[in-house]
């Protein structure tokens, strides 16, 4: 399996710091890397900008008996839930903990020149023809014509009145 993370619910601060960087077998060179987020968490936790589940670590002993106790946030440990929220409101996405993300791949040329193409024929069947350039009108007719069609609108008109104006100037 090459991501572990896959079926994790909870994970430990370090784990968490691991996946974020997508690191699934650390290598000495890996620690200081790890430590700046490994601390970013912990200091989540403890602001409670990240949910976790954090122990209690005994501060002394008497007699075998613990006295006091302090959070333990560094054996903390988060759900994953809560771990891709925090992920998320930060505005990253590592690939370790969000692998059924869709990779959208960028059009070729080809398939690009091909949809203009279908714009083009399709907006030429509803007699839109090659203008000045400005298909501003034209765009909301043809929105119009879909939605009296109980067809649902792809775009707004400037965006489809940008895209005839491409499909019409690509020939």
């Amino acid at each position: 399996m090459d991501n572990p993370y896959t079926l994790k619910t909870t994970f430990t601060v370090y784990e968490a710091s691991a996946a974020i960087h997508g690191i699934t077998r650390l290598h000495r060179d890996d620690t200081s890397l790890l430590q700046s987020t490994f601390n970013e968490l912990v200091h989540a936790v403890k602001t409670k900008d990240l949910s976790a589940n954090v122990p209690q670590k005994a501060t002394g002993w008497r007699d075998g008996q613990a006295i006091g106790f302090r959070p333990d946030y560094s054996s903390a440990t988060i759900a994953r839930d809560d771990l891709l929220a925090w992920c998320e409101s930060r505005e990253i996405r590592p690939a370790l903990l969000f692998p059924d993300l869709p990779t959208e791949k960028p059009l070729h040329d080809r398939e690009r020149q091909t949809l203009l193409a279908t714009i083009r024929a399709l907006a030429e069947l509803h007699s839109i023809k090659s203008a000045s350039g400005a298909y501003r009108k034209e765009a909301e007719s043809l929105l119009s014509a879909l939605a009296g069609n109980g067809i649902q609108e792809p775009c707004n008109a400037k965006t489809l009145s940008n895209h005839l104006k491409e499909a019409f100037s690509a020939r």
